[in-house]
């Protein structure tokens, strides 16, 4: 569920709906919990794996990270669910038929994943 431009009762609905379970999106970018409790937060790069640098990657991440809090700042109820997870930031490429992912932080340790980069 989109929630971006939710008016408040459809943006609660968004959140109440990832309370049990469901993703959501926010500006392009998706959170959901895994069953061990974990908050996987996904964005999707519009470069190619080959082309896309590490910096890029950081930036991505950064923007994820930016989004997380203004989620957090927008419901006490996202905020106090999502507290305490582990959180892992990823960017994927979306090739059409599914997604691969490029680069992810897991504990503030940023990995690259893709095969070679334009560093």
């Amino acid at each position: 569920m989109d929630i971006t431009d939710a008016r408040n009762d459809r943006f609660d609905l968004g959140i109440e709906r990832f309370l049990l379970g469901d993703p959501i999106e926010y500006h392009g970018v998706t959170f959901y919990m895994t069953p061990t409790k974990k908050m996987n937060i996904d964005s999707y790069s519009a470069w190619a794996p080959e082309v896309t640098t590490v910096t890029h990657a950081k930036e991505q991440i950064a923007l994820s990270k930016a989004l997380l809090d203004d989620l957090a700042s927008k419901s006490i109820e996202f905020k106090n669910a999502t507290n305490n997870l582990s959180l892992e930031f990823s960017l994927c490429h979306n090739y059409g038929m599914g997604s691969i992912v490029i680069a992810k932080e897991v504990n503030n340790e940023f990995q690259w994943l893709a095969s070679s980069s334009a560093t």
